[in-house]
C-alpha cells in the first residue's frame, strides 16, 4: 500500500509530462491516417514516457484506434468522467486505479479547435505487487529476521535458566528419593512458583 501511494505521487510527474507531450504531437493530426500513425508512434515510445502501455480511443466512434487494444467498461466509465471534468479541473487529464488489472491509468482528452473529432489517450503504469514489495523491503526483512533470532535466543536462554534447569534439578532429586536417598535438598531461587515447589519438596524430603 505504501509503495502504491508513493507510485501515485511519482506518477503525477509522469502523467503531466505525458499530457503535455501528447497534446503537442496531436496538433499535427489532420486526418484518420495521422491519428493511426500517432498511435503507432506512441506505442514505440513507451520507455521515453516511462509507461507500460499507451492507447488512443475514438470517442465518437466508441472504438480504439488499434483494434488490438482492449478498452473495457472500466475505461469507458473513466472516459465519460474525464470528458465531464475536462475544463473544470486544474488538470487536463484523469487518473484512475484499476484494481482488477493492477494498473494506474491516465486518460487525456484530445480535441482541436474547429474539429468535431474527439480522442482519448490512455497510458498505464503497473501497481506494485507483493513480490516487488518483498524485494524493496529485503534489507528491512533481514534486519527483522536477525532481531527475531536474537530475541528468540535470549528468551530461550532465560527460559532455560528459570524453568527448564530447575525442573531438571527437581526431577533428579525425585529420582534420588525414589532410590532411597532421603534428605536431599534442592536449591532453586527463581522467585516464582517453581521455587515454592522446590521448598515444598525440600520439606517433604527432610
Amino acid at each position: 500500500a505504501s509503495l502504491n501511494k508513493i507510485l501515485q505521487i511519482e506518477s503525477q510527474w509522469t502523467f503531466t509530462a505525458f499530457e503535455q507531450k501528447i497534446h503537442a504531437q496531436f496538433q499535427s493530426v489532420k486526418n484518420e491516417q495521422d491519428i493511426i500513425r500517432l498511435d503507432e508512434h506512441l506505442k514505440k515510445k513507451l520507455l521515453s514516457y516511462n509507461v507500460t502501455e499507451i492507447s488512443l480511443f475514438d470517442y465518437l466512434k466508441a472504438s480504439p484506434i488499434n483494434p488490438k487494444d482492449n478498452w473495457d467498461s472500466f475505461d469507458l466509465e473513466q472516459i465519460e468522467k474525464s470528458m465531464t471534468t475536462n475544463g473544470q479541473s486544474e488538470k487536463a487529464y484523469r487518473i484512475a486505479v484499476n484494481r482488477q488489472t493492477r494498473q494506474l491509468l491516465v486518460y487525456v482528452p484530445l480535441t482541436q479547435p474547429g474539429s468535431d473529432s474527439i480522442y482519448i489517450a490512455r497510458a498505464a503504469i503497473p501497481l506494485s505487487d507483493f513480490k516487488e514489495a518483498i524485494n524493496k523491503s529485503r534489507a528491512y526483512l533481514i534486519v527483522m529476521l536477525v532481531l527475531v533470532i536474537i530475541v528468540g535466543a535470549i528468551i530461550g536462554y532465560n527460559m532455560s535458566r528459570s524453568i527448564i534447569r530447575p525442573i531438571r534439578l527437581l526431577n533428579r532429586a525425585t529420582q534420588d528419593i525414589t532410590s532411597g536417598k532421603l534428605g536431599n535438598q534442592v536449591k532453586i531461587e527463581t522467585g516464582d512458583e517453581i521455587e515454592i515447589l522446590a521448598n515444598t519438596f525440600n520439606e517433604m524430603s527432610q
